[in-house]
Parts: structure tokens; sequence; C-alpha cells
């Protein structure tokens, strides 16, 4: 690479901008993804660092049952009755016409549209993921 008319020194270890973000997550996803002692056996400062952050975590972290869960009153909670009204509120006839389709079920229900369009590539996502999660 080339500066003001100077070949840099460092230019063989210059990154672009992607190089860089595609090491970046690819070093995040291993840290995600490794555990800390096979990082930590890498020898390199940040798979140590890595280790022990994950041993601190992995201590004080336990599992616990949704029905543990309480949302108070707040912006959370009004966001969670307005779409259980908003689903409560779709016919199931038509939240199944596609799922009847596919099964060969005759059905006079209209179709909702949009991603559960019958000849939509995604269709089922939302009555199929959506609704049976909500």
């Amino acid at each position: 690479m080339i500066y003001g008319g100077e070949t840099s020194m460092h230019s063989a270890h210059r990154w672009s901008r992607r190089q860089w973000l595609s090491a970046a997550a690819a070093a995040t996803g291993a840290a995600a993804v490794l555990p800390g002692r096979a990082l930590a056996g890498m020898g390199s400062a940040a798979g140590r660092a890595v280790a022990g952050a994950r041993e601190a975590v992995d201590a004080k972290l336990k599992p616990f049952p949704l029905s543990g869960v309480r949302l108070r009153p707040g912006i959370f909670l009004d966001y969670l009755e307005s779409n259980q009204g908003f689903l409560d509120s779709l016919p199931n006839d038509r939240l199944l016409h596609t799922f009847r389709l596919t099964a060969g079920i005759p059905t006079s229900a209209d179709p909702l549209g949009g991603w559960e369009h019958p000849r939509g590539e995604l269709r089922g996502h939302f009555a199929g993921g959506h609704v049976l999660s909500a």
C-alpha cells in the first residue's frame, strides 16, 4: 500500500474493514461457543480472561421455570397484553387455512395473507411459531 508516494512497512499487515469485522465476528462466535477451558488452552491472554469470566458466570447462573417470571405493570406488560389481544382476535379457521391445505383438508376460510399466504415461502411461520409460542 502506498501512502504519499512511499511504501508503508506495515502495509502487508494492514486489514481492510471487512477483514477486521470478519475476524472480530469469528472471535466473538468462538468465545460464545467454545468452553472457556478450550480457549484458555490456546495460551492467549484473551482465552484466559474468557475462561475466568465464564467460570464466574457459570457459578452465579441457575435455571428457573418460565412460570417464575412475572411482568409488572409497565411497557412490557402493555405490549404483551396488546399482542395477546391481537392474536386472540384472529379466527382459528384463518390461522389454520394453510395447514389444512397442506394436509389436503378442504377449507373455506380466507387465508391471512402476508407470510401466511398459501403461496408464501414462510407460510406457517406466524401461525405455527408466533401464535403457538405466545
